[in-house]
């Protein structure tokens, strides 16, 4: 599912000055409530990228529900090289035509202020730690 604010979930728009933290919490949150509304008490995750986040605290959250996890793209924290990787993403100007269409296809306009919001709230996670969910990963049972 797209969580709120992404791709088909808008609006609302994402607003990453909320920390972000707090988003990917919200987003592991809806999607167990979504799994439940739609009667499912176990199932699998895949989750890519903040998804990726979310299903690590979800799993966490719920350990029983979750029967198996696939992430990719994701990381547990930020490091000081992952915001020198975003930051030369920052202008989506430089970005490979084909990739910034298809982003611009689904946010308009709004995606290249969009992405350095997202960029900007790495980096505010990153000077307060780096933690996005390094706690919960010794929660997860799922394999």
């Amino acid at each position: 599912f797209d969580p709120r604010g992404y791709g088909n979930s808008k609006p609302p728009r994402r607003q990453f000055s909320i920390n972000p933290i707090h988003n990917l919490l919200q987003d592991a949150l809806d999607g167990h409530s979504l799994m439940q509304e739609l009667g499912f008490d176990a199932f699998s995750i895949l989750g890519w990228s903040d998804g990726g986040v979310a299903a690590m605290h979800l799993a966490s959250i719920y350990p029983a529900a979750v029967k198996k996890l696939v992430i990719w793209g994701s990381n547990a924290f930020v490091s000081k090289e992952d915001i020198e990787c975003f930051e030369k993403t920052r202008d989506i100007m430089n970005w490979n035509r084909t990739m910034r269409e298809h982003f611009e296809g689904i946010y308009g306009s709004d995606f290249g202020p969009l992405w350095s919001e997202w960029i900007d709230s790495m980096i505010n996670v990153f000077k307060d730690g780096g933690n996005l969910c390094q706690e919960s990963l010794p929660l997860i049972q799922a394999p």
